[in-house]
């Protein structure tokens, strides 16, 4: 009957100076008789790590001494894993002695990794070396800053805020971002407001057009450089009154106590909002006193008749639109007299008689 492998002497621990030979005893027991092989009793030499890119670093190494092989060293075993993270490593086997180098590839971008490298014989592995930790280089970032969002403030001020990429996409410090932004619809590029910060959460933009729709987008960037853009967001800036009056305003005389005013709406870059309607202003040339005032909120209207005017007299009209927002400014002033009508009777009449001698 067979028995079990069994170690009868343990070699003692022996302290030699390098170079210098010492002999280990140790003895095993066992049907059929064992032999007794060692593996290495020491790492690779020379163990480095080196930094090839934003995935992937080469790895590099020397055979353990000729002292510590214990045997022919088939091959390595290099380990790795990220700095922090539980779990087993990563292991890459080299089945070739003579290779002392592998790069490895397919990591985190800008990650700090851990590694270990081991020779092996026959007989099984070494001990592992002392652990070498490298961080990948820095790329750009894989996606877009998070929470991007844009706020009108006024009639010519969108605020836009953003929060960094995610953790896992940033593949670098994230040193800063580019805000573009354009009118929408607009030809040509758009503008581009770049922001060296990486700590910058928001921006306010000023000088746009009022009441007008803008898209935006922003990037976060790196050392290495820019990050993809955002989804495009949509803004529109609040309303404000018209910068000018209707255009086309005229007035025109329809009888003796009426003048009809007429108008378009403002130019489409003034009106600055929904013009909801108009103002007509209208008194007697050269009288005191404040003007009249006629107000139509309807933006539909393009004229309005004047009536209970005094016949033949001139008067003075001006106009203006205006919007959710206010008043925008009025015309020039447009001057139009009622038509001539028939006298009206004499305030009082007298008569006399006269002789008829005295009559011619």
């Amino acid at each position: 009957m067979a028995d079990k492998p069994v170690i009868k002497e343990l070699p003692e621990k022996t302290t030699i100076i390098v170079g210098e030979k010492a002999e280990l005893t140790c003895e095993a027991s066992g049907d059929p008789q064992p032999s007794v092989t060692w593996i290495p009793s020491q790492p690779p030499r020379n163990f480095s790590v080196i930094v090839s890119s934003s995935a992937s670093v080469t790895a590099s190494w020397k055979l353990p001494s000729d002292q510590s092989r214990n045997g022919i060293v088939l091959g390595f075993k290099l380990y790795y894993k990220k700095t922090g993270s539980s779990g087993l490593p990563n292991t890459l086997t080299i089945r070739n002695e003579s290779v002392g180098t592998v790069v490895v590839t397919g990591l985190d971008k800008y990650t700090e990794y851990e590694f270990q490298v081991l020779a092996f014989t026959s007989v099984g592995d070494g001990p592992k070396s002392s652990a070498e930790v490298a961080r990948t280089k820095e790329d750009v970032p894989s996606k877009a800053p998070s929470n991007f969002s844009v706020t009108a403030n006024n009639s010519t001020s969108i605020t836009a805020s953003w929060q960094l990429p995610p953790a896992d996409s940033r593949n670098g410090v994230i040193t800063g971002f580019k805000l573009f932004f354009k009118e929408r619809g607009s030809a040509g590029l758009p503008a581009a407001l770049t922001m060296s910060n990486g700590q910058i959460r928001f921006k306010h933009v000023t000088g746009l057009d009022k009441y007008s729709e803008y898209e935006f987008q922003v990037l976060a960037f790196t050392s290495t450089g820019d990050g993809p853009r955002s989804a495009v967001a949509v803004e529109r800036t609040m309303e404000d009154v018209p910068s000018k009056a209707p255009s086309n305003f005229s007035v025109t005389a329809s009888n003796s106590t009426s003048i009809t005013a007429s108008w378009q709406l403002p130019p489409a870059d003034s009106r600055n909002g929904v013009i909801t309607g108009f103002k007509l202003f209208f008194k007697k040339r050269g009288s005191a006193g404040l003007q009249a005032a006629l107000t139509m909120s309807n933006r539909q209207i393009r004229f309005k008749h004047v009536t209970g005017l005094e016949k033949y007299s001139e008067y003075e009209f001006q106009l203006l639109a205006f919007t959710s927002t206010g008043d925008g400014p009025r015309s020039a002033v447009a001057v139009e007299r009622t038509m001539e009508d028939a006298p009206s009777a004499p305030l009082s009449f007298a008569y006399k008689e006269v002789a008829p001698n005295k009559m011619h």
